[in-house]
C-alpha cells in the first residue's frame, strides 16, 4: 500500500506556505518514505493542495493552486515518477493560463499513470463568464 500526503501550508526553504508532498509505502510493519520530500517552488505556492497516485504508487501528480508569478496565482500541477531512489519530474509544470485560475485545485491520474486530469475552479470562459471552472486532460507521451 502506498499513500501520498500533501501539506499545502508547510513552510520550508522556499518560504512560508510553499507546501510539500511526501509519499510513503507500507513495508511489512511500518511506513517508509519513498524518495525525497517534494516541495513548492516559492513562498505561497500551496504545493500539495491536491495529490493523486498511480495504481502502482510510482507516479504522483501534485497541485499548487497559488503557484505562478506571471500570471500571478494561475496555479499549476507537477508530475513525478519514482526512479528507485528519488522522485524525478516528468516534463515541465502544467500551469493555468490567467491570474487567479487556481489551476491544480483538483488532480487525478489514471491507474497506469499515462493520463492526468487537472482542474481549476476560477477559470473564466471565452464568452466572459467568470469563475466557471475547467478540467483539462493530458496524456503523457
Amino acid at each position: 500500500m502506498t499513500v501520498a500526503i500533501g501539506a499545502r501550508s508547510n513552510d520550508n526553504i522556499n518560504g512560508r506556505d510553499s507546501g510539500q508532498c511526501r509519499v510513503f509505502k507500507y513495508d511489512d510493519s511500518r511506513w517508509v518514505q519513498l524518495g525525497q520530500t517534494l516541495i513548492g517552488e516559492r513562498a505561497g505556492d500551496n504545493f500539495g493542495y491536491s495529490v493523486a497516485l498511480s495504481a502502482n504508487g510510482l507516479m504522483v501528480i501534485i497541485g499548487a493552486i497559488y503557484n505562478g508569478v506571471s500570471p500571478f496565482r494561475a496555479g499549476d500541477a507537477r508530475i513525478f515518477v519514482y526512479g528507485g531512489m528519488e522522485w524525478i519530474q516528468i516534463g515541465g509544470d502544467v500551469g493555468g493560463h490567467a491570474g487567479g485560475d487556481l489551476f491544480g485545485f483538483s488532480v487525478a491520474i489514471s491507474s497506469d499513470g499515462l493520463t492526468v486530469a487537472i482542474g481549476g475552479t476560477q477559470v473564466g470562459t471565452q464568452d466572459g463568464t467568470q469563475d466557471s471552472g475547467i478540467a483539462r486532460v493530458y496524456q503523457l507521451s
